[in-house]
């Protein structure tokens, strides 16, 4: 084998060759379904989105309905989280509150004290189902597994739970950080997302003389939706704040419209639910008949038909201008006809083809991932927070980090805290709050606290908008209290900072703060290496390093969190190096300690082929290579001036097929067939070059160079046979054999293999279910019938060649067929630091000299059998070997001497063997080579050689 070119990517591209084709280098993915083993029991408490409706449709209840939820467990590995487990919820009860959730679900395969990141799927079991039943399993990415949950067909959500076709709407939500496995773990505060946005449309009060509503129309909506959302599309640190729509592959607004009866003149509440949408642009311009917008319908003044009027959803910028509104899952999107001037419109479809004339309206937008709480008058709502506080005895101030209370209302008048007050309505004077009102729109105060001396106390914070009411609880204990975060410039909390650019290129540098209380505590830090290279400051360019400090405050920034960039020279051995470091923060109060963790993680963009070596063949045979990368990649171009590909339907070496993330196990194999002219002198080279599917290229583009030729190629000679046969070694759990020169074992009789098979097989008794056989992947099994085990069936037609290393060329780790040499290499079973196959028929040849010895077999292949030939000039020895024929009986050799080895030559509809017997001298060249009649299904030990 040797290693193919360097090729430039960005600074630096690692094209790493691990010297075997991709198929012999890793397991494909396959479906997964956890066995049974030990059970965890994890509890979950779930926040949903916060729901007032009205009872025109869905109520409060339909909005927050939670049938059933799917738990998947992802396992961090190599920058990527792969699928490790799922389970499903049984009975899911209320927390407290209608949007509040609890539940619990027992997985089979979590192990303890290991760490795991949850994503939670609600009333989403068909498409999650479907997608298992589809064959993704364990080791599936957890981004590109989530990308693939997407409704479709919805041409308009139903919102009447009695009807036929109803289905609560689907939810997605993920853990901030990773969990780690203990006893009795409850996995808290996770919160919900819906996947749909619901838009409301009322008339104001000073609207009301004027106009009455008498429908909605709904254009432009998407028909397919993904369940979850694109993680580039939520605000930086946060799982729960969207902040652009994710739109399914191929999805495309359909004109509509949507349309829907208002019953009350007034409002229509809770019965638009709409999937995400983008505002269209073409040249910098918005496209308005594309564009998802409402035509509303209503009665103006004495009228006595309806006419229409179109609104679009716009917001008001700071500087005063107006812009077009994306449609974000999870919002509340209430839309307020504030005034009516005159007639609209003759019919819908004129109005959405005009501008709006003749009335106004404003759009208020309601995140609902930022509140837990939320009344409506059907006109206006008031909103919060956080409906519940508790607090340790210590005092709170407005510097404190705890106690922010948000308000949110979009009553014109704004809000106000009405009274502060014990539950006998009485005025307390332990509690306030730093603002005692505020205007329309969202508002943070601080609520202020004494210390307190003597018992629990609670009170209550009532908050006034309009006719609109909201109670706040705040309960302080008499335990004093210890708190620490790790946040983001954001204030969300965060475990891991986390640094990927292209090979050579720096990242940007990173920040966070540490905040504690008590503000007087030591903070105690310490770091570990978290995998096998430490995270590393770059302390030229002004990295900060944490250290153990005390300053008093409370509060502490890391402005410049920086490392160096990461070369070509790091990734030669590990394309896909990670350095990872964990910092521990401590602090004590007095009474308990507290630690949190942060991980500091640094990765880089690359992309890996693994190809066979050498020359490929023009005999009609598929091939295969792999490509690996951590970012998005396609083959950009495929050249075959001589037309010598055969491309068949299993084939996808296509330009514009492509991948991405799809390190370690879901590598991504490009399979093509080559036409048969074996015997043609004809040789060209077939181009293939891959790119970045980025805007912004992660790594230059790659050009592979294949040489396919008519003429059958031998490898290189050998360097060296190995010391014994390949046997199953006990200790190790898996098949080996001894390296060039080691005499331990040279008298194993080995276990066998039918031709082109990467199971073992036990070498004594004949074959039934109680037989071992010794898979690809280690360890031993039973069960099944001779035939069931893979091998190079005689359907293969291979021009006979004694020269060619067949075996080595198809080794396929998947089908469990090729050369088990070079299986073993790839795995690491084989001696170390060289490379093994199978050697040809004609390294056979030479002269031999035979020896007679005692006779021992055993099912491992490590019986002593002294009787055998030894080759000249080399110290291998093959001893005596029994064999099976093709029904699975054992055929002994004892009695007559006769040695079978198999080689990777192929022989027609047939293969090569060297055969010996006891009866000559030595080994007739040619003549005692050749291939059985029955030969590949009949099973025989291997000898390995040195590539």
């Amino acid at each position: 084998m040797k290693r193919l070119k360097m090729i430039s990517f960005l600074h630096t591209l690692t094209f790493l060759m691990l010297g075997c084709m991709l198929f012999s280098c890793s397991e494909e993915r396959e479906t997964f379904h956890p066995s049974a083993g030990n059970n965890t029991e994890l509890a979950f408490g779930v926040n949903l989105p916060a729901s007032s409706p009205g009872t025109y449709a869905l109520t409060a209840t339909d909005e927050n309905k939670l049938a059933h939820v799917y738990v998947l467990a992802f396992k961090a590995e190599s920058g990527q989280y792969k699928l490790y487990d799922w389970a499903e919820t049984g009975t899911i009860q209320d927390n407290g509150e209608i949007s509040k959730k609890k539940f619990t679900v027992t997985f089979t395969r979590l192990k303890q004290n290991e760490a795991y990141r949850f994503v939670l799927l609600g009333n989403a079991k068909p498409e999650v189902n479907a997608l298992f039943d589809g064959g993704t399993g364990e080791g599936a990415e957890k981004n590109a597994m989530l990308a693939q949950l997407q409704l479709s067909g919805i041409a308009r959500w139903n919102n009447d739970p009695d009807s036929n076709g109803y289905r609560d709407i689907p939810m997605w939500g993920e853990a901030s950080d990773d969990k780690t496995i203990t006893p009795g773990l409850t996995v808290a505060g996770l919160k919900l997302l819906r996947m749909a946005a619901r838009i409301d449309v009322t008339v104001g009060e000073p609207a009301q003389p004027d106009f009455k509503l008498k429908t909605v129309h709904l254009y432009n909506s998407h028909q397919k939706a993904r369940i979850a959302p694109d993680p580039a599309n939520l605000a930086a640190g946060s799982l729960s704040k969207v902040e652009k729509p994710t739109l399914a592959a191929g999805s495309n607004v359909v004109k509509g419209p949507l349309d829907y009866t208002v019953s009350n003149d007034i409002s229509l509440e809770s019965s638009i639910y709409t999937f995400e949408s983008e505002v269209p642009y073409e040249n910098s311009i918005p496209v308005t008949d594309k564009m998802t917008c409402l035509v509303v319908g209503g009665v103006y003044g004495n009228d006595a038909t309806p006419t229409y009027y179109r609104i679009d959803l716009v917001k008001q910028e700071d500087d005063n201008t107006l812009s077009y509104r994306d449609i974000l899952r999870n919002h509340r999107y209430t839309v307020r006809i504030t005034k009516v001037k005159g007639q609209g419109y003759q019919t819908a479809e004129e109005a959405f083809n005009a501008k709006a004339v003749n009335i106004e309206a404003e759009v208020i937008a309601l995140d609902e991932a930022d509140i837990t709480g939320i009344v409506s008058d059907g006109q206006y709502w008031l909103a919060v927070s956080q409906e519940t506080f508790t607090f340790s005895r210590d005092s709170r101030t407005a510097l404190s980090k705890d106690n922010t209370l948000t308000v949110k209302t979009d009553y014109p008048g704004g809000w106000s805290a009405k009274q502060i007050a014990d539950g006998g309505n009485n005025p307390v004077s332990w509690l306030s709050v730093s603002s005692a009102g505020g205007y329309s729109g969202s508002t943070d105060i601080k609520l202020i606290l004494e210390e307190n001396t003597g018992s629990d106390r609670t009170a209550y914070i009532y908050l006034k908008a309009g006719r609109l009411v909201y109670k706040v609880t705040v309960t302080q204990t008499i335990t004093s209290g210890i708190e620490l975060y790790i946040k983001d410039a954001g204030g969300n909390e965060i475990s891991e900072l986390f640094f990927r650019e292209p090979i050579g290129v720096q990242p940007a540098a990173q920040k966070f703060g540490l905040f504690w209380f008590p503000a007087t505590s030591d903070v105690t830090v310490s770091s570990q290496m978290a995998g096998t290279t430490p995270f590393t400051f770059d302390i030229t360019g002004g990295s900060d390093k944490p250290v153990t400090f005390n300053n008093g405050s409370g509060e502490i920034w890391y402005n410049t969190i920086l490392p160096p960039a990461i070369s070509g020279a790091d990734v030669a051995d590990d394309p896909f190096k990670e350095c990872i470091s964990r910092f521990d923060f401590t602090i004590y109060n007095g009474q308990r300690y507290m630690t949190k963790s942060l991980f500091l993680r640094q990765a880089t963009y690359n992309l890996v082929v693994t190809v066979i070596d050498g020359f490929y063949h023009l005999d009609g045979s598929n091939y295969m290579f792999a490509v690996e990368s951590n970012t998005g990649w396609r083959i950009k171009s495929v050249t075959d001036n001589s037309s010598l590909l055969n491309l068949q339907g299993q084939d996808n070496l296509i330009p514009g097929v492509g991948d991405g993330n799809n390190t370690s196990v879901t590598y991504t194999p490009i399979r093509f067939t080559v036409k048969n002219r074996p015997t043609d002198a004809v040789s060209d080279m077939v181009t293939i070059v891959l790119e970045s599917t980025e805007t912004q290229k992660k790594f230059n583009d790659v050009t592979l160079n294949f040489n396919l030729m008519g003429q059958i190629i031998s490898p290189p000679a050998h360097k060296g046979w190995a010391g014994s046969n390949i046997y199953y070694d006990q200790t190790l759990g898996h098949l080996t054999f001894d390296d060039v020169g080691v005499t331990d074992h040279m008298y194993y009789n080995g276990v066998i293999f039918k031709w082109g098979s990467l199971y073992g097989i036990s070498p004594i008794q004949n074959y039934t279910v109680l037989t071992k056989r010794y898979p690809p992947d280690g360890g031993t099994t039973t069960g099944g019938s001779y035939d069931d085990i893979p091998f190079i069936s005689d359907a293969t037609n291979v021009p006979s060649n004694r020269d060619r290393a067949y075996l080595y060329e198809v080794t396929d780790g998947n089908s469990g067929k090729g050369d088990i040499c070079r299986w073993l290499t790839k795995k690491g079973y084989a001696p170390a630091g060289k490379k093994w196959r199978m050697p040809t028929s004609r390294e056979f040849d030479g002269s031999y000299t035979y020896q007679t010895g005692t006779f021992g077999n055993h099912e491992y292949g490590t019986g002593a059998v002294r009787s055998g030939v030894s080759k000249t000039g080399t110290a291998a020895f093959f001893p005596m070997s029994h064999y099976r024929h093709c029904t699975g009986a054992l055929q002994e050799s004892a009695s007559t001497g006769n040695g079978y080895y198999w080689t990777a030559s192929p022989g027609g509809t047939n293969a090569y063997l060297m055969k010996y017997s006891n009866k000559f001298a030595g080994i007739f060249n040619g003549a005692d080579i050749y291939h059985e009649t029955e030969g590949r299904c009949r099973a025989h030990p291997v000898r390995c050689v040195v590539e």
